[in-house]
C-alpha cells in the first residue's frame, strides 16, 4: 500500500484524489474542534461512504502526545489498509 497525506481538500478535489489514486482508507487526524470550525467531518465521511472508502477519525491534539490507544489504532489501520 501507499500512504498519502494532505491538507484540507474541497469535496470535488477529495473525490478526484480518492478515485485517481484508488484510495481505500481515509484517516482524519484532526481534532473535533478543527472539524467543527472547518465543518468538514460530515461531508468527508459521507463522500467516503458513497465512494466505498473506509473513513476513520483518530483525533490528535498537536499540543499533547498521542494516547497509546490512538497510536495502536492508527498502526492497525495502516496495516489493514496495506493489505487491501
Amino acid at each position: 500500500g501507499v500512504l498519502y497525506r494532505s491538507g484540507q481538500l474541497t469535496p470535488k478535489s477529495l473525490a478526484r484524489v480518492l478515485y485517481e489514486n484508488n484510495i481505500g482508507t481515509l484517516v482524519n487526524l484532526r481534532t473535533p474542534d478543527a472539524n467543527i470550525s472547518e465543518k468538514s467531518n460530515g461531508w468527508e465521511e459521507d463522500l467516503c461512504f458513497k465512494s466505498f472508502v473506509r473513513y476513520v477519525s483518530i483525533p490528535f491534539r498537536p499540543a499533547s502526545h498521542p494516547k497509546t490507544l490512538s497510536m495502536t489504532e492508527t498502526l492497525q489501520i495502516i496495516d489493514s489498509a496495506a493489505e487491501q
